[in-house]
């Protein structure tokens, strides 16, 4: 199974970005895995593997030694390329930069000065999501094929959809490590010398590389101490995610135990994951056909986030939600990032079903999550689901029932501890000369000014709340605005007085 297809020599056949191969050339069906910006002279321990460095070469060392070891050190790194913008600290890449480039075999692309370095992260970024987004496709159809082929024809059914969904040579070892069944052709003396060495060495899950440079991968198939064989694949490179997911999941198809239900789950939930955060990165391709089974019998989906200081209390949350799931017969489609996740629920899952399916819950104690939802919404709205079930969630009470988006209307700004910082910083000094001339004149101008605030500046209803005529109301209004210097006539400035007000307090 083919990596994403986001390959040097693909970006630089994209018109609009206008990029030129000056050096390299035989590196460029290299993948680019991530985009980097870096302006340092040695940027070396920043980077992992497979990036594609943008420079405008500010921070280039000088020529002679010290640059060609930036060059050789760059390759060494892994980097898949290094995009060079001219026009900026230079008018053309320099030539001993290319020499250098040339010979360790690193492609250099010269980005001209109209072409941002944005529009390449992103023109590169949109490949990697819908090469992603196609892999998860292809591994969604794969998983049903994978089931069915185990339960109407045995292990040796299986062998052959997982061979065809990857691409790999798959076949099955018993205990000793000996090769039983092959597809689509028999294992070569070398690879099944080497599964066989790498089955005797008593891991879960091990690989190696053989002589011709293929990847051979041996999976034992349940318990090691129980011993049910192992399954073994041959790759002519290692596998990509998706892939990997695939060999997981035949592994416990495999697998004759009691687990196999609780493994099977695992495997789903994982894809459920992996589609539902392509979804909220907004890859090209939504993919919506794969977050349906998701929603309920309107089509409807919601979003709850769970938030706590501690991932654990969170974790703890979500299993157990998963667990008053799978008891319902319903999949989890969940992502955790530290200490907030994000849970695809039903249209229908109001905040009293969250709490019955999350009963079984242990105590968090003092770091009780905080549960916020979002309206429902149709599989295409599930962007904004997560924006109002995060919003939701800065409001909510810790510990308590879930809150929904529409129960905080009215309150929003004030529910963030951000901006509720703000605004009571800008009440304390809008209000200040109120409350002093107050204090020190007797008068009840920060009262009346509130009211005629809450009233939208309607003097009726104000002087009525206040218990006093209109044209006092008015003499004390008057009286505000030169204490403050405002003119409360205009509607924005009554906006952030009556904020400022309400986060300053009584």
């Amino acid at each position: 199974m083919a990596g994403s297809n986001a390959t040097v020599r693909w970006l630089v056949s994209v018109p609009s970005l206008r990029l030129r191969v000056r050096a390299g050339a035989g590196a460029l069906d290299r993948q680019i895995r991530q985009i980097q910006t870096i302006e340092h002279s040695e940027p070396f321990e920043w980077l992992v593997g497979g990036e594609l460095v943008l420079t405008t070469g500010l921070s280039l060392p000088p020529a002679g030694r010290e640059r060609h070891d930036y060059v050789r050190r760059m390759a060494e790194a892994g980097v898949s390329a290094l995009g060079f913008g001219v026009g900026l600290s230079f008018a053309e890449i320099p030539e001993d930069l290319l020499a250098s480039a040339e010979q360790v075999g690193l492609a250099v692309l010269e980005v001209p000065r109209p072409t941002a370095f944005a529009a390449i992260a992103r023109t590169v970024r949109d490949r990697i999501a819908a090469s992603e987004y196609t892999a998860l496709l292809r591994a969604s159809r794969a998983q049903p094929r994978m089931t069915r082929a185990v339960v109407t024809g045995g292990a040796t059914t299986l062998i052959r959809e997982l061979a065809t969904a990857t691409g790999f040579q798959v076949a099955l070892a018993d205990r000793s490590g000996r090769i039983t069944v092959a597809y689509p052709s028999a294992l070569d003396p070398g690879a099944a010398a080497l599964a066989a060495e790498l089955a005797a060495g008593g891991h879960a899950a091990t690989s190696a590389q053989d002589a011709a440079g293929r990847t051979v991968i041996v999976q034992a198939i349940g318990a090691i101490d129980v011993g049910h064989g192992h399954l073994v694949a041959v790759c002519p490179a290692p596998p990509d995610p998706v892939a990997q997911v695939l060999l997981g999941h035949a592994t416990s198809l495999l697998a004759l135990d009691r687990a196999k239900p609780e493994r099977l789950r695992a495997d789903q939930t994982r894809l459920n994951g992996t589609a539902l955060r392509l979804a909220l990165v907004g890859a090209d391709a939504a993919p919506a056909e794969l977050l349906e089974p998701a929603a309920g019998p309107d089509g409807r989906i919601r979003m709850l986030t769970v938030n706590a200081a501690r991932p654990a209390t969170v974790t703890a949350f979500v299993d157990a939600l998963d667990a008053g799931l799978a008891g319902r017969g319903r999949q989890l489609w969940a992502i955790a990032d530290g200490g907030i996740a994000r849970v695809l629920l039903r249209g229908t899952d109001d905040p009293a079903r969250i709490e019955a399916l999350t009963r079984a819950r242990p105590s968090a104690g003092s770091d009780a999550p905080r549960l916020g939802l979002s309206r429902p919404h149709s599989v295409d709205g599930i962007r904004t689901a997560a924006q109002q079930s995060d919003l939701a969630a800065e409001g909510a009470t810790p510990g308590a029932r879930a809150i929904g988006i529409d129960d905080l209307a009215g309150g929003l700004l004030l529910r963030s501890p951000a901006t509720r910082d703000v605004l009571a910083d800008l009440g304390a000094q809008l209000t200040a000369p109120l409350r002093h001339h107050d204090r020190d004149h007797g008068t009840e101008l920060s009262a009346s000014l509130r009211a005629f605030l809450e009233a939208n500046g309607n003097w009726e209803t104000a002087s009525a709340a206040l218990g006093v005529h209109r044209h006092t109301l008015r003499t004390r209004i008057r009286r505000v605005e030169e204490v403050l210097g405002y003119d409360v006539g205009s509607a924005r400035v009554r906006a952030e007085l009556l904020l400022a007000m309400i986060a300053a307090g009584p």
